[in-house]
C-alpha cells in the first residue's frame, strides 16, 4: 500500500502568482494561442488539451483557468482557479510544496458534471495521485496532483492533460441521479448545521467541551420520546410555550434534531470564524437539570480535529452562507461535497476508531463487550488511551488488549459530561471490575488507592493499597465514587477500619 503523500500549502501571494504563471507559460510554449484581449485560449493538439485563461493580468488575482480536450473543443472539462488573495479554501486550486521543496498545482477531486458534482474518488483507486495538504490554519485537506511546476513545459502540459483525461471519465458516465449523487461518499450519512444559541445566548463552547450538541425549547420535555409523531410536535411546543415561540418553525427545528438526525450523521456547529464538525454518536437524551440552561435536549458527538474548529474560510462561499443562515437546525445536503472536500481525511481517521469491530478494540472480557461496542464508548476509550499513554492509570499495565475505559460516574447517571475523558479512567480489566463494584477507589484528597478490606487481604492486590497515583480525573466525581465506596465498606465490614 502506498504511503499518503503530504504537502504544505503555499499561501504566499507572490509565490502563487509565479507558480500559476509557470503553468500558463508551459501551455504557451507547447501550443498556439488565440487571444481576444481579456481571454487567452491556448491549444495543444498533439496532447488533445486546451487551456483558457481569463483576466490573467489583473493584480488582485481573480483570474480563472478552464481546461478541455481538443477532441471536444466546446466541452469545458474542469476549472482550476488559484486561491483568493493567496489563501486556500474557496476555490478548487491550490499550490502545494512537497518534501523536496518542489511546487505543485493541485485541485480538489470534485468535478462538475451535467446534473451535479462527482468526485475523482469514485473512479478506480489511484492513491499515488492523492495528497494530504496541511494548511497554515491547521486543517488538512485532500487534493489531487495536476502537475509538478518544476519540470519542463512539455512535462507540465502532459501531466495536466492526464488530469483532464481523468476528470473527463466522470463526464463520460450517464448523468447522475441527484438522489444517488448525494450519497456517493459516506452513504447513508446526512449533513446538518446546528446553531447552539438558545434564547439568543451563545452556549457553543460549554456544550462542545462536553462532547455534545444541544438544542433549546427545553420546557417541551415530552418531545424526546421516540413515540411522539412529527404531527404532534407543533401542539406540544404550543402547550409548553404558548405564543412565546413560533410553533411551526420550532417544530421543524426540533423534528430534525430529535428524529431525523441519526447516529453517524455529520453536524457542523459554527462559532465566530470557526466551525466545529462532529459525528453524531447517540440518540437524543433529555437532562431535566439543564432546563434553566435551555440545553436539556442533547446528543453525544465525536469532534473531528480533536475538538478544534475548522476555519469558515476553508469552505466554499455557498457553504459559508448556509453556515451563517438564520435558523437552528438545518440540512446541508446540497453542500455535502464541498464539506467533504474539507473534512474527509479527518473523518476517515476518526472512523477508524468509531467503526472498529469489537474484536479489534482490545476488549477481551465478555462482560464488557456489549458496552464497548457503542461507538461513543470506543471513542471514549481512545481518548483515555491517549491521555494515559496506553497504560492502566493505577497499575501501569501496558497490555493494550486488557485495557478498558471505566466511567467514574456511571454512564446511566453521569449527566451531560458522562463521556468526557475527565469522567474516565483507563483500567486493566480486573481493576475495572473492582472499581465498578466499588471494591477499589481513589481518595481524591491524598490521591491514593484504597481497597475494600476483603480485597486488601488478597496478595495479588494488596500492593495497590495506599499507592499514590496521578490522574486526569474530575475531583468531585472521584470524590463521589470514593464516598460511596466508603459507605459500602462500613456497611459490609463494620468492625474493620477502612482508612
Amino acid at each position: 500500500m502506498l504511503a499518503v503523500v503530504e504537502m504544505l500549502s503555499v499561501e504566499d501571494r507572490a509565490t502563487i502568482l509565479a507558480a500559476m504563471s509557470t503553468w500558463r507559460n508551459a501551455f504557451l510554449a507547447e501550443g498556439r494561442v488565440i487571444s481576444d484581449g481579456d481571454h487567452e485560449l491556448c491549444l495543444v493538439p498533439k496532447l488533445d488539451v486546451w487551456l483558457k485563461a481569463g483576466q490573467w493580468r489583473q493584480a488582485e488575482m481573480p483570474f480563472y483557468s478552464v481546461l478541455g480536450q481538443m477532441s471536444a473543443p466546446a466541452d469545458e472539462i474542469v476549472e482550476i482557479n488559484p486561491p483568493k488573495q493567496g489563501l486556500p479554501g474557496n476555490n478548487r486550486g491550490l499550490i502545494g510544496r512537497d518534501a523536496e521543496g518542489k511546487l505543485w498545482l493541485l485541485r480538489t477531486g470534485a468535478i462538475q458534471v451535467p446534473g451535479g458534482v462527482r468526485n475523482l474518488e469514485s473512479l478506480e483507486a489511484q492513491p499515488d495521485l492523492q495528497v494530504q495538504v496541511r494548511l497554515s490554519n491547521g486543517n488538512s485537506k485532500t487534493y489531487y496532483k495536476v502537475a509538478c511546476l518544476e519540470g519542463s513545459s512539455a512535462e507540465i502540459v502532459r501531466q495536466t492533460k492526464d488530469f483532464v483525461a481523468r476528470a473527463a471519465k466522470l463526464r463520460e458516465r450517464p448523468a447522475p441521479d441527484p438522489l444517488q449523487e448525494q450519497i456517493s461518499r459516506l452513504p447513508g450519512t446526512a449533513f446538518y448545521r446546528l446553531n447552539i444559541r438558545p434564547q439568543g445566548i451563545d452556549k457553543v463552547l460549554e456544550v462542545v467541551d462536553e462532547d455534545q450538541i444541544a438544542i433549546g425549547w427545553s420546557e417541551a420535555a415530552t418531545l424526546v420520546s421516540p413515540e411522539v409523531q412529527e404531527s404532534e410536535f407543533r401542539d406540544i411546543l404550543h402547550a409548553a410555550y404558548g405564543d412565546r415561540v413560533h410553533p411551526g418553525k420550532s417544530a421543524g427545528e426540533m423534528q430534525r434534531f430529535l428524529q431525523r438526525m441519526k447516529i453517524g450523521d455529520v453536524v457542523l456547529v459554527p462559532h465566530s470564524s470557526g466551525v466545529y464538525v462532529g459525528r453524531v454518536l447517540s440518540d437524543p437524551v433529555y437532562y431535566p437539570e439543564l432546563v434553566d440552561h435551555d440545553t436539556a435536549f442533547r446528543r453525544n458527538v465525536a469532534w473531528l480535529k480533536g475538538g478544534k474548529p475548522y476555519e469558515k474560510a476553508s469552505f466554499t462561499d455557498d457553504t459559508v452562507a448556509s453556515l451563517n443562515a438564520r435558523g437552528t437546525c438545518i440540512t446541508l445536503e446540497k453542500h455535502r461535497d464541498a464539506i467533504l472536500d474539507v473534512i474527509y481525511s479527518d473523518w476517515q481517521a476518526l472512523s477508524v476508531i468509531l467503526d472498529a469491530e469489537v474484536n479489534g478494540t482490545g476488549i477481551t472480557s465478555p462482560s464488557y463487550s456489549l458496552i464497548q461496542a457503542r461507538p461513543e464508548q470506543i471513542y471514549f476509550r481512545q481518548r483515555l488511551m491517549e491521555m494515559y499513554g496506553e497504560r492502566c492509570c493505577l497499575t501501569g499495565t501496558t497490555i493494550v488488549d486488557i485495557l478498558q475505559a471505566a466511567h467514574i460516574s456511571p454512564h446511566h447517571m453521569g449527566g451531560p459530561r458522562v463521556n468526557h475523558p475527565e469522567n474516565g479512567l483507563l483500567l486493566r480489566a480486573d481493576i475495572h471490575g473492582l472499581f465498578d463494584r466499588k471494591l477499589l477507589s481513589v481518595d481524591p484528597q491524598t490521591m491514593t488507592i484504597c481497597l475494600a478490606p476483603s480485597i486488601a487481604e488478597c496478595p495479588e492486590y494488596a500492593f495497590l493499597h495506599g499507592k499514590k497515583v496521578h490522574l486526569h480525573a474530575h475531583g468531585s466525581r472521584l470524590g463521589q465514587h470514593f464516598d460511596e465506596a466508603q459507605r459500602s465498606w462500613k456497611t459490609l465490614w463494620p468492625d474493620v477500619s477502612t482508612s
